[in-house]
């Protein structure tokens, strides 16, 4: 299987992969020439991607593959079942080869834990591939996997894609099963959502379909769209202390995409506009207050719910070597356990405001044009100034 071959050729370069099924993989692989010799069955012609090899970020399980989250405590840790989504990858006809690389508990912009090491943007390795999916965006770059499960809650999809050149889609939650990523029972409420990245946008649709399983029809993806019925919006930055402006590269690159746009358009009304709102003003913190309602605690999961991590007994390990947690985890660990929460109520009301004003300004036919980060791939470590 030429996947294989490659990820084998470019895994030394960007240390993606963290366990491998080759053999197994390579077995089911001539199960399926041996079908389509003697003629495929009826179910089998129903399968979209029959045959196909597809990687995984390692916080989906995969069946007898580690399922480890980045934990040094989950070092031996393997899946005992597949998660919901990697299951529905198997039953549309896809190969499981390899998963892919994560930092803690997928919360990191950064793809970096103290198990793995990091992981490399095949474009360049002194910068990032992005996190959490970072693993999954440098094999996809890297044309090493033609298929790459991954999965978002603040941009773990999307910022992969965006600093390896890649096209993404995070569907809207609630609309896939997140059972056994991360750990989730797939029955609690979510931000998060299974999503892929891919080096073709055109991918992007099947593959939703597939993870959407029953829920696809309410994405509506098989409308019809043409460019020049759609009307833009595009906001030029975002003025929140806790999120960098966006730097002059992007703001060349979306001046160049609404000249463009405006260009082509039939009325003015079609012209891109740009759009803002309050909220925009404390979206760090409307996240951040989004996640307290995820139904896991982040230091509960740190410790492999065994106990909970502190984040002041952590730093403090830290400064003499002896955590077992990277800086990013202990970061995250004092945002939740020591600074002030944000007021729930005005949190409420004012995300409730921005998600009114986006559906009645967009509509059915309305696109928002918003970069994936402020700037291009960083080096490694950058995101910490």
């Amino acid at each position: 299987m030429a996947c294989i071959e490659r990820i084998k050729l470019v895994n030394p370069f960007l240390n993606a992969v963290t366990d491998e099924r080759y053999e197994d993989a390579l077995k089911e692989a001539r199960e399926v020439d041996k079908q389509i010799e003697a003629g495929l069955s009826e179910e089998d012609t129903k399968k979209p991607f029959l045959g196909v090899p597809f990687t995984a970020k390692e916080s989906h399980a995969v069946k007898g593959m580690l399922h480890t989250l980045g934990i040094i405590s989950r070092r031996n840790v393997r899946a005992d079942e597949d998660a919901e989504c990697v299951r529905l990858m198997r039953a549309a006809g896809a190969i499981p080869v390899a998963v892919t690389n994560v930092p803690e508990i997928n919360k990191w912009q950064e793809t970096r834990n103290m198990l793995f090491g990091q992981t490399n943007n095949p474009y360049h390795t002194g910068r990032t591939s992005g996190g959490s999916s970072g693993g999954e965006a440098a094999l996809c770059a890297a044309l090493a996997s033609p298929i790459s499960l991954c999965s978002d809650i603040g941009g773990s999809t999307r910022m992969p894609a965006f600093y390896c050149g890649l096209y993404a889609l995070n569907p809207t939650a609630e609309h896939t099963s997140m059972k056994g990523s991360t750990l989730r029972s797939g029955r609690d409420p979510t931000m998060a959502s299974i999503g892929f990245v891919s080096k073709h946008c055109e991918d992007l649709i099947p593959l939703t379909k597939v993870v959407a399983d029953e829920k696809a029809h309410l994405l509506d993806l098989d409308r019809q769209v043409h460019v020049k019925d759609l009307k833009f919006y595009y906001v030029e930055s975002v003025n929140d202390l806790r999120i960098s402006p966006i730097g002059g590269d992007l703001k060349k690159a979306m001046k160049k995409v609404i000249y463009k746009l405006s260009s082509q358009a039939e009325t003015t009304d079609k012209a891109p506009k740009p759009y803002y709102h309050e909220g925009f003003n404390h979206a760090f913190a409307l996240w951040r207050h989004g996640m307290t309602k995820e139904a896991d605690s982040f230091a509960q999961l740190l410790a492999n719910n065994e106990g909970e991590a502190n984040g002041l007994v952590e730093l403090g390990k830290k400064l003499i070597g002896a955590s077992q947690f990277t800086l990013a985890a202990i970061i995250k660990l004092l945002d939740d356990q020591v600074l002030p929460p944000v007021p729930a109520t005005w949190a409420d009301d004012l995300t409730q405001q921005l998600k009114d004003d986006l559906v009645e300004t967009l509509g059915s036919d309305g696109v928002l044009l918003f970069p994936s980060a402020p700037y291009p791939a960083p080096y490694h470590y950058a995101p910490f100034l």
